[in-house]
This record gives structure tokens, C-alpha cells and sequence, in this order.
């Protein structure tokens, strides 16, 4: 699905700060919703991050393909001006890092304590192999 740079800009309430989830090479993640109340993830590409035109039209159609229950899906796009945005499924219970780690207090400095078992982690890395393998080797 394609989206417009002003749904977008919309959806994130013009990509505030508030609603950053997550931020790397790439760019930044913003929470957003859509028109129809569907809660996404919109991943704005920041100019200058190495990646042209044609590597994110690559990436659209090889995300638009992939389906697999260790991975999030790829809900649509926006290719307007300069603005190259990927929008995925977004995940209410938050990333795999707040579920391995806890934020102590204020600090914000991470312990590796959590409420998840040793078998829950060993899991949950399995999954992420299992997603990983999948995106390398059976999505070509």
C-alpha cells in the first residue's frame, strides 16, 4: 500500500519526538496510526543514510513478499519528494530488548534481569534465528 508524505506526516503527528520507538543507521521509528485506527511502526529514512532509490525500491519489493511468524510484516510506503518511508506491523508488546532487559529507575542504565525465564530468552532467540535464516536464505 502506498501511502502519501502528508499521511504519513499525519500518522506520526509530523514525526514527533514523542512518539520516537527506535532510531539507527536508517534513520528513526516512529509509533504512529493510521487513518483506519491501525497501529504502525513508520520508519523514516534520513537523507544522507547511504541508502538511494533504487536499494529502497529493492527493499519494498523483497519486504512486500515476506511472510513469516518471526518477522514484521511490511504494511506499505511512501516514495514522495525526498521522503523514502517503510510503515510494518507494529508490535503492542514491545521490542525483544525491553523483554532481555529492564530499565533501572531514572537512569535509564539496562540490567539483564527480567521476568522471562532462561527457556522463555532461549526461545526467543530461536524465533529471531528462525526469522533471520528465513530473510538469507529462502526469501531470494
Amino acid at each position: 500500500q502506498k501511502l502519501s508524505s502528508q499521511e504519513s506526516q499525519k500518522a506520526t503527528k509530523n514525526f514527533d519526538t514523542k512518539l520516537m520507538i527506535g532510531e539507527g543507521g536508517f534513520g528513526k521509528v516512529y509509533k504512529a496510526t493510521l487513518r483506519n485506527g491501525m497501529k504502525v511502526a513508520v520508519k523514516r529514512s534520513e537523507p544522507g543514510n547511504g541508502q538511494g532509490r533504487p536499494e529502497f525500491h529493492t527493499e519494498i519489493i523483497v519486504l512486500s513478499s515476506i511472510r513469516h511468524r518471526h518477522l514484521v510484516s511490511l504494511i506499505g510506503y511512501c516514495d514522495e519528494r525526498s521522503e523514502m518511508i517503510l510503515v510494518y506491523e507494529f508490535m503492542e508488546k514491545g521490542t525483544l530488548r525491553d523483554h532481555l532487559y529492564i530499565l533501572n529507575g531514572e537512569s535509564q542504565k539496562s540490567s539483564s534481569q527480567s521476568e522471562l525465564s532462561w527457556n522463555q530468552r532461549l526461545e526467543l532467540c530461536i524465533g529471531a534465528a528462525k526469522g533471520l535464516d528465513y530473510l538469507h536464505n529462502s526469501s531470494g
